[in-house]
């Protein structure tokens, strides 16, 4: 069904509720004759593969449909503006022109929304109904990585719209748990959750008809499920529609492609809208403004603005971190250390070069071969092979024992790291790298350092998302690096790299109440500052910073 009305120039919120008031569709409701309801054993595993009872009900978009079936509901701006935008009007705005989505230029959604705004409620029950409407043999996939939300949400919003077209259109619609088919358009919606990646693959649309995937809490969805959800081919929708989640993983990435509201979906290209509790009026201005007071920036930031940040993370090394710049104090060391991630063909072999507290030189290749491995690390720094005091630090596992061996016959003198080998402060961390990791973020928490910021996109990538877990006992170890591969599909070579060459960095502790140009300083080694840290007597400790946007040198404990 067609749209027949004058363009429109501006739509606000109130005019979206006139509109859905004077151009209602008047026909799907009372023009088709309620079909004779026949006895139907729908089984969920073996999906429907009856033909269509009768002709497709074609409301132009899921508010079209809301209007019509649920004309007490109004909807907020940006609710309103999505529903139309999923019929094809992706200027909201001009509703005499309208594109729909085709398996070749699908709909793409990066959909990351406040706690309690209501998504599935309004997005993904009326668009999976509207979707189950609008053509013969369509299929809807909604999957989630909890059952529970399946189970308690989204299937119960789904279910009850459908209860609401059954009384208004005929029994039309059949359901059992997490399944409902329209047998008037034999249309499908399956809600599924696995987490065998197996289990997940090879859903395509069935002949003639259209499919939709919609990915609930895309956040939380692991890698690999991802990775088999990639396979599904011929679809005209793909929906991830979730809170808010940390800065890594696939919906971090579907959000980091995207065209961004608010400019207009483009189709074939991921489209990016952040709903923000300001705009659900349903929660209220006390709730928020108690919560900006009471909670951290970053759950402010996260629950409240939509927002992907670090809240939740076990990231020793936070963006917010990372990307700060300040001016750091005099430096106490002037020695040249490197640092080097080691690897033998896929993986980047990568080094840093410092000297004091300034990267001064890097390098990054790949080789299969070890010996030519270590051959262009002895030409590439051979310049300060020969200065007093200099510390070589290199991966010592896999492939990079071999490598090392090399090295040590050139006349290097290397210490071996390996990232999971036991910490040198053991009542604190489980493993070096872990260990490492922390000692980097205090230096910059301290402004002893500063990291290169943007400017290295792949290395802050890489450093931020290095996840250190407590879950041992309370101490903190690093996730293997293989388990860091499957979750963010990249390999931490620089970033490994990065915190080997600053791990030989001496910690200072510096006194309050000192001016900043003359700060009081106690020089102590890693290991004896972080014993003094955690048993000793030491009255103060180093701030990782606070939500106020404000640092002090160092917090009161």
């Amino acid at each position: 069904m067609s749209v027949s009305s004058e363009p429109l120039t501006m739509a606000s919120e109130e005019e979206l509720r006139e509109l859905l008031k004077n151009r209602r569709p008047k026909s799907p409701l009372k023009e088709k004759a309620k079909p004779t309801r026949r006895r139907i054993e729908l089984k969920r595993d073996e999906g429907y593969s009856s033909d269509p009872d009768g002709a497709a009900i074609e409301f132009p978009s899921p508010l079209h449909m809301l209007a019509a079936l649920r004309p007490e509901l109004e909807p907020y701006k940006w609710q309103a503006e999505t529903l139309l935008q999923f019929g094809g009007f992706l200027d909201p705005t001009n509703l005499a022109q309208r594109t729909l989505p085709t398996t070749n230029n699908p709909f793409l959604l990066c959909f990351p929304a406040a706690n309690g705004s209501g998504k599935d409620l309004v997005l993904i029950a009326a668009f999976a109904v509207w979707f189950a409407l609008k053509g013969l043999k369509n299929f809807v996939f909604i999957t989630s990585s909890s059952y529970e939300q399946i189970r308690s949400q989204t299937n119960p919003h789904i279910r009850d719209l459908c209860n609401v077209v059954n009384k208004r259109l005929g029994n039309i619609f059949r359901s059992v748990e997490n399944y409902h088919v329209c047998t008037q358009t034999a249309s499908e919606i399956k809600l599924y959750v696995t987490d065998e990646a197996g289990r997940a693959e090879g859903y395509h649309p069935r002949f003639g008809g259209e499919m939709a995937l919609i990915f609930n809490e895309a956040k939380s969805i692991d890698e690999d499920l991802w990775s088999a959800y990639s396979r599904c081919t011929g679809y005209s929708y793909w929906l991830e529609i979730s809170s808010p989640g940390g800065k890594s993983g696939h919906f971090y990435d579907s959000s980091r492609a995207a065209v961004c509201y608010p400019e207009k979906p483009i189709l074939g290209r991921y489209y990016l809208r952040h709903v923000t509790a300001y705009d659900c009026p349903h929660i209220p201005a006390s709730h928020i403004a108690l919560t900006k007071d009471r909670e951290s920036k970053e759950w402010f930031d996260s629950s409240v603005l939509a927002l992907f940040t670090d809240y939740g993370q076990s990231n020793p090394i936070k963006e917010s971190l990372w990307d700060s710049r300040y001016s750091i104090y005099p430096p106490t060391d002037s020695r040249y250390a490197i640092g080097g991630d080691l690897a033998a063909g896929g993986d980047e072999c990568s080094f840093y070069l410092r000297r004091g507290p300034n990267i001064v030189d890097e390098l990054h290749f790949r080789q299969k071969d070890t010996t030519v491995t270590a051959e262009i690390f002895d030409t590439k720094f051979h310049y300060v092979k020969a200065e007093p005091n200099l510390i070589v630090r290199l991966d010592d596992g896999g492939v990079g024992h071999a490598i090392i061996d090399n090295l040590v016959k050139m006349g290097w003198v290397i210490q071996r790291i390996h990232n999971q080998a036991a910490a040198l402060n053991k009542r604190e961390f489980l493993n070096r790298g872990a260990e490492m990791y922390f000692h980097l973020s205090r230096l910059l928490a301290g402004r002893l350092i500063n990291s290169p910021g943007i400017r290295d996109a792949k290395l802050r990538k890489q450093i931020t998302s290095r996840i250190a877990d407590n879950l041992n006992g309370g101490k903190y170890r690093l996730e293997p690096k293989k388990d860091h591969i499957a979750r963010t599909r990249e390999s931490p070579d620089r970033a490994d790299a990065y915190v080997l060459c600053y791990s030989s960095y001496p910690l200072i502790i510096r006194r309050e109440g000192h001016k900043e140009s003359q700060p009081t300083m106690q020089k102590l080694s890693l290991e004896e500052f972080e014993e003094q840290l955690t048993w000793g007597t030491l009255a103060r400790k180093l701030s990782y910073g606070n939500h106020t946007g404000k640092h002090s040198y160092i917090r009161r404990i």
